[in-house]
């Protein structure tokens, strides 16, 4: 019979999952909805970055009685903006939607995967790890899960069960050390995952007075950021000779 401290161990690791995964859904859902916004006004918050930085760039060399080179202005603010392009490419990712599954899809998807982490979930049995063919099992698994990829999780199951046939594993015993307190560490994880974002914005999603809102909110940042867009290139405008090629 198993313990009952293991069952609740168990349930509490399966239930993280669940609301990991319910979070990237609704993060999905959100950018579905607001993803064109979100990038746009994204996009122009940068360009506000560019601007001020080259403005800052350009009043420093002229403070130095010197002329600020192009190229090397040009390769200064590629530098300081790559980060944020790449946070906008993760953007563009999210807006697709891709990944968000029908329900009776994300059923089949959780059975799947609480079929397979039930016998190899790292912290359930981590015993198993020192086996390379567990290893690979464990990230294909939590890759499929994460992907809502239904194929590969079948795919999971028959090589899990190829593999416990293939080693005469039948029940697998399990031993937990410390279990109270991974408890409450789980518990605490849990609860700041769904007080905060992407997973309380269901709180959202599920209001359509809220949507309308946040889409108000959306519209009125877009609108301010474009003003101050427009006054930084003004701004920009009068230092525009200093940053012009030494050699042109």
């Amino acid at each position: 019979m198993v313990d009952e401290k293991m069952l609740e161990y168990e349930e509490y690791i399966f239930k993280k999952e669940r609301i990991k995964k319910e979070a990237r859904q609704n993060e999905l859902k959100y950018f579905a909805i607001f993803g064109a916004m979100i990038t746009e006004l994204f996009e122009l918050q940068i360009e506000c970055i560019k601007c001020k930085k080259k403005i800052a760039y350009c009043q420093k060399k002229e403070n130095a009685g010197q002329v600020a080179e192009g190229r090397e202005l040009d390769e200064y603010i590629e530098n300081i903006t790559a980060t944020y392009y790449e946070q906008l490419d993760n953007m563009y990712k999210l807006c697709g939607g891709i990944g968000v599954v029908c329900e009776e899809n994300q059923e089949e998807i959780k059975r799947l995967y609480y079929k397979i982490a039930k016998v190899i979930h790292p912290d359930l049995n981590p015993m198993l790890f020192d086996n390379k063919e567990i290893v690979e099992l464990w990230c294909k698994t939590s890759r499929a899960y994460k992907n809502n990829d239904i194929a590969s999780l079948r795919e999971c199951e028959e090589a899990l069960m190829i593999f416990l046939a293939k080693n005469d594993i039948g029940d697998v015993s399990i031993n937990i050390n410390d279990i109270d307190e991974k408890i409450d560490a789980i518990k605490k994880e849990i609860a700041d995952i769904v007080s905060t974002a992407p997973y309380n914005y269901i709180e959202v999603l599920s209001d359509a007075v809220a949507l309308e809102e946040k889409r108000q909110y959306f519209v009125g940042e877009i609108k301010a950021t474009r003003e101050y867009l427009e006054y930084l290139q003004q701004v920009l405008g009068q230092h525009t000779i200093l940053w012009v090629n030494k050699d042109e």
